[in-house]
Parts: structure tokens; C-alpha cells; sequence
């Protein structure tokens, strides 16, 4: 497992968050890490001033024993994806050894079909909600 610390900003009360970041996961090694993955828990952060929530737009390289997996947890728009996949792709490819195949994933389906034996949550949303977007109107007026 590798991590950094990111300095972000809440888009709801401006507050400035420090979090961990975690970039590389070994899902072979941690049960628990893996299910925390599969479950948006990873990466995942909380406004302390006003409790707003999300996942972090940060790539993370996820590795199994066949697979090197680079993971985009949130939805990303149609004109990004492209060059974030580039950019995934040669830290998957330098990240593979052996006989590990490299792959991109958008999304935990994704993830989940290239890494079949990850815990798979009995109520997976379609898509993770991302931290840096304010949500609904209902939740800006909190």
C-alpha cells in the first residue's frame, strides 16, 4: 500500500481538509482493504465543519495477482477520459510484472470484471458521489 497526503477544499463550506490518499493497493494482501475498495470507502473523505462527503477524483493503481489495475473510482467526463486512461495506462503498464495483465477501469463494474474475486457489496450505486462536486441544491443549503 502507498499513500500521500492531498490538501483539498470542501466545495460546500471552503474548508480546507488534509487527507491520505492511498495510490497503490495490493487487494491479495488485505481482505479488508479490498472490501473497503469495492464499498467506496478508499479514498473517501468528510467535510469536519459541515459533513459534506465523497470520493476523491484520485486515480489509484490496484494490483492483484493476475492484474495491475489503474482505477478511477468516480465518473469522469466524456472529453477527460481519454487522457486520464493515456496516463493511467503507463503507470499500469510500468506497475506490471511477469505475467500481470494491464488494465484500465473506470468505475467499480469495471474494477470488479477485471478483478473478479474482489468482495462485491449487495447494493453497488452506479457511480461513486465525487468530493469537489456540491451534490444536490439540498445539500448546498445545509
Amino acid at each position: 500500500m502507498r499513500s500521500s497526503t492531498v490538501r483539498v477544499t470542501c466545495p460546500i463550506c471552503d474548508e480546507a481538509v488534509n487527507v491520505k490518499v492511498l495510490t497503490r493497493i495490493v487487494v491479495d494482501d488485505d481482505a479488508g482493504l479490498a472490501s473497503d475498495l469495492m464499498h467506496g470507502h478508499v479514498n473517501s473523505v468528510t467535510c469536519k465543519v459541515c459533513g459534506h462527503s465523497g470520493i476523491l477524483a484520485e486515480p489509484l493503481i490496484v494490483v492483484s495477482q493476475t492484474v495491475v489495475a489503474g482505477y478511477m473510482p468516480v465518473s469522469v467526463p466524456a472529453n477527460r477520459k481519454a487522457g486520464i486512461a493515456q496516463r493511467l495506462e503507463k503507470s499500469v503498464k510500468a506497475a506490471a510484472e511477469g505475467s500481470q495483465r494491464a488494465v484500465v477501469c473506470f468505475g467499480p463494474r469495471q474494477l470488479r470484471k477485471e478483478i473478479p474475486d474482489l468482495p462485491w457489496p449487495r447494493r453497488l450505486p452506479i457511480q461513486w458521489h465525487r468530493f469537489d462536486d456540491p451534490g444536490t441544491p439540498e445539500h448546498r443549503r445545509r
